[in-house]
């Protein structure tokens, strides 16, 4: 429900209703509001804010953000759901650390189903479970698989290939010593 007094509506942001919500963007000061005092401690509240799958995930029923995490008003401020978890069934979360799902869904907030980490493992646990973008998935790929592959079958220089597929001669060294573009399949 709505922070603000005498408002039962929905959140959506901030822990404030869509109404109460563009009023304050629009004020750009959320002081102007008078909000509920918070009577329930937060683990209450935190655990009216979820529903438990067949799969183990607790899906936050919550405002989310852009982005399709779980958002949690506390201590006036607005905290990603999962972080907030973590806090309260595990321990304390240092600002520096990531708090990241071994089950892939952002919306999740099931302690069991939460690691910390930094950027690294969090990457190496994407990259463990294939969920990062590799070849011509990649944003930044300028070869398509088909490419490659006819970049491996060619007995031209890689000079020529270099110029022929408008990439770095480096970049075709590589591709033939099989240091990038290691996931196709001839």
């Amino acid at each position: 429900m709505c922070i603000i007094e005498n408002c039962n509506s929905k959140v959506v942001g901030r822990g404030l209703c869509r109404r109460h919500y563009q009023k304050a963007r629009v004020a750009g000061n959320l002081s102007l509001f008078k909000t509920k005092p918070q009577s329930n401690p937060p683990n209450i509240r935190f655990e009216k804010l979820f529903t438990k799958q067949d799969n183990g995930c607790w899906d936050w029923t919550g405002g989310l953000n852009g982005a399709g995490y779980g958002m949690f008003w506390l201590s006036g401020k607005s905290h990603r759901a999962h972080r907030v978890s973590y806090s309260l069934y595990r321990g304390e979360v240092k600002p520096d650390v990531l708090v990241c799902h071994t089950c892939d869904n952002r919306k999740c907030v099931n302690p069991d189903h939460l690691f910390l980490g930094d950027h690294a493992d969090n990457n190496f646990d994407a990259a463990i479970k294939n969920r990062m973008a590799h070849s011509e998935n990649h944003s930044q790929a300028k070869l398509t698989n088909e490419q490659v592959r006819e970049i491996l079958e060619s007995d031209e220089s890689q000079a020529s290939l270099a110029r022929k597929y408008g990439v770095c001669q480096p970049n075709i060294s590589d591709i033939k010593l099989g240091k990038r573009w290691t996931k196709i399949n001839l």
